[in-house]
């Protein structure tokens, strides 16, 4: 089986179990041994480079960003390994800020389906279900910042921790952001619950940096550092003030740590909470290298790298005129940081294109967007995943009236753009989908 385009490659590999678009009904239903044994069917090529491994429920995407940022910049060539995407699988598997070309893509993905098909070892593998989509775009990861001669990589898990297929890594610092009630059907009732998932990822031997906690959730992490004598540092006992302020079209942040040199710089994304993703991927970059990378003081790599960071979906500015800006903020939590980050930079007065999946919470959203903006129109997040866009509708109208429901994407971007008159930003908001369908149109 041979692939000359990544349409088709991709094709191949949506074509198993897609937990993404069709989740399981309890993390048990996870396992690594199938992980690994493909792993070392291909000579473990996560253990060709050293690595950052990030869990957590949000903030993990910009905080690995960041964290891969400043060690490209320190002159390590560096894999970045994040999800979802936006447009492409590419999107998810980068050295050094840029995606590999299509040629490298197809080169391994292509050596993984051969041994697929033709490799007895892996024979085992291919049993039950099969290989997920997910394990194997992990192990494509992998394998191409093996083969891209990576020194580090900075990797984000995709659910959970503990059984997320990534958790087969030895990383040189495990960073967990905060921990907030999601999947709850697959994760746990709890935040405690889910915050064992996530210290999944701590390892025995190797320390933890840990973003701010509700008490439930940092309890359980003490526990696991304890369990497993690990040092554990946590962000809000390592700062004196983390704070931001927009610049601009940018944001600047202003990091003041007791034990290390603070940080001030503008960040290389939008919106103040970022400060705090920043801080948490400075703090982690400082227990690696607390006096200098590459014969170059710490604290002057990460204010250069952070500068440099970007990361498609996240408050990511694509359009100037008119100022459109995609964001995958799919939790109250995400939801209000996005919409305090946005009217502290354009006022209240913006209009914003929502459309969410079915398994969030479209309720708790709705109470904190719906007074922060001058329009709204709801639609739909593509077909990737469950929606009802249509009772999404009816819970906006009844905080807005004047909400428009346009349940085709195009049209709702159409009528986002004529109710902004060339004068009002739009924000698209509520998933990761919504956001790519939108960027789809103003692509083509």
């Amino acid at each position: 089986m041979t692939f000359d385009n990544l349409n088709d490659a991709s094709t191949w590999l949506e074509e198993f179990t897609n937990y993404e678009k069709h989740p399981p009904s309890t993390v048990e239903e996870y396992s690594l041994d199938r992980m690994n044994l493909m792993l070392g069917a291909f000579g473990n090529p996560q253990n060709s480079f050293k690595s950052v491994h990030i869990a957590g429920s949000k903030g993990k995407g910009s905080t690995a960003a960041f964290t891969a940022a400043v060690l490209s910049e320190a002159g390590f060539r560096t894999g970045l390994y994040t999800s979802p995407h936006i447009t492409t699988y590419r999107e998810r598997i980068k050295a050094d800020g840029r995606e590999f070309d299509d040629a490298d893509y197809l080169v391994s993905i292509n050596h993984i389906a051969e041994r697929l098909e033709n490799d007895a070892a892996l024979a085992p593998a291919k049993e039950g279900a099969g290989p997920t989509t997910f394990e194997l775009l992990t192990l494509l990861g992998f394998l191409m910042f093996r083969e891209a001669g990576c020194a580090w990589a900075v990797i984000e898990t995709g659910l959970g921790g503990r059984l997320d297929a990534t958790n087969t890594l030895l990383p040189e610092i495990a960073v967990i952001t905060p921990v907030e009630l999601e999947h709850t059907d697959i994760l746990g009732k709890t935040l405690e619950k889910i915050a064992r998932e996530k210290a999944g990822i701590m390892k025995a031997g190797r320390p933890a940096c840990i973003g701010h906690q509700k008490p439930e959730a940092e309890a359980v992490l003490i526990q696991r550092g304890a369990e497993l004598g690990i040092p554990v540092s946590f962000l809000a006992r390592e700062t004196a003030s983390i704070s931001s302020r927009s610049e601009g079209a940018g944001t600047a942040a202003d990091i003041r740590f007791h034990s290390y040199p603070p940080i001030r710089t503008p960040l290389g994304m939008l919106g103040d909470f970022q400060a705090e993703n920043a801080a948490l991927a400075a703090l982690s970059l400082y227990l690696l290298f607390p006096d200098s990378m590459n014969g170059i003081p710490t604290g002057e790599r990460i204010c250069r790298g952070l500068s440099l960071a970007r990361l498609p979906g996240r408050m990511e500015l694509v359009s100037k005129d008119p100022v459109i800006i995609l964001d995958g903020a799919h939790t109250p939590v995400s939801a209000d940081r996005l919409s305090r980050a946005f009217v502290s930079m354009y006022g209240g007065e913006g209009v914003l294109l929502f459309g969410c999946v079915s398994d969030k919470d479209a309720g708790a959203m709705a109470n904190i967007l719906a007074g922060c903006f001058r329009h709204i129109v709801i639609s739909t997040p593509g077909t990737y995943k469950k929606s009802v866009p249509e009772q999404v509708f009816e819970i906006y109208r009844k905080l807005k009236p004047d909400t428009r429901f346009e349940p085709d994407p195009a049209q709702a971007l159409s009528a986002a753009l004529a109710l902004a008159g060339g004068r009002l930003p739009v924000l698209v908001a509520g998933s990761f989908y919504m956001a790519a369908e939108i960027r789809k149109l103003l692509v083509s």
